[in-house]
C-alpha cells in the first residue's frame, strides 16, 4: 500500500503487511534528527467490507436455516439475551422474516465498530434500518444491536 503521505514534503510512504513499525525522521531548526516511531496497521476497505458483510449474511443464512441457537453465536453476550427473546416468539416465522431484511446499501466501519445499513421497499417505499456490529476482544466481529 502506498500513502502520498506529506505531498508538499515530497513524501512517500510504502508499506507491505498488515502491520509496520515506519520511522519518522525530522530535523529541528538546529538540523538535529528527531525521530518517531508507531506501530501502524494496514487493512484494505474492501476486506473490512466483505468480512463485515459477512457476519451479516452468515447471521441471515443461519435464520433462514431457522438455526436461531447458530445465529445467536454471532451476536454479542449482552444482545444474545434480547434476540434470543425476540426470536424464540417468532417462531417458525423466522425464516420468512429473515427473507426480508432486505438488501446491505452501505458499510461503515472503524477498527472495532460498524455499521450496516439496509434497505427495502415496503408497500412501494424504501425503508432504512441499521445492525450495529462490534469486534470484540478475541478479533471476532459480532452483532451488537439490530
Amino acid at each position: 500500500m502506498t500513502t502520498q503521505g506529506m505531498p508538499a514534503a515530497g513524501v512517500v510512504a510504502t508499506y507491505s503487511g498488515e502491520t509496520v513499525p515506519p520511522r519518522v525522521t525530522f530535523k529541528d531548526v538546529r538540523q538535529r534528527d528527531l525521530q518517531a516511531t508507531k506501530q501502524v496497521h494496514i487493512i484494505d476497505p474492501a476486506d473490512k467490507y466483505d468480512l463485515v458483510k459477512g457476519v451479516f449474511s452468515d447471521v441471515m443464512n443461519r435464520l433462514k436455516a431457522g438455526s436461531n441457537s447458530q445465529a445467536l453465536n454471532l451476536y454479542f453476550g449482552h444482545a444474545r439475551d434480547t434476540y434470543e427473546d425476540v426470536f424464540n416468539k417468532l417462531g417458525t416465522d423466522l425464516p420468512t422474516i429473515a427473507n426480508q431484511f432486505g438488501t446491505v446499501e452501505s458499510i461503515t466501519f472503524s477498527r472495532s465498530a460498524a455499521q450496516l445499513t439496509l434497505s427495502r421497499i415496503v408497500e412501494g417505499a424504501k425503508q432504512i434500518f441499521t445492525i450495529q456490529l462490534m469486534r470484540g476482544q478475541d478479533g471476532i466481529w459480532r452483532i451488537d444491536s439490530m
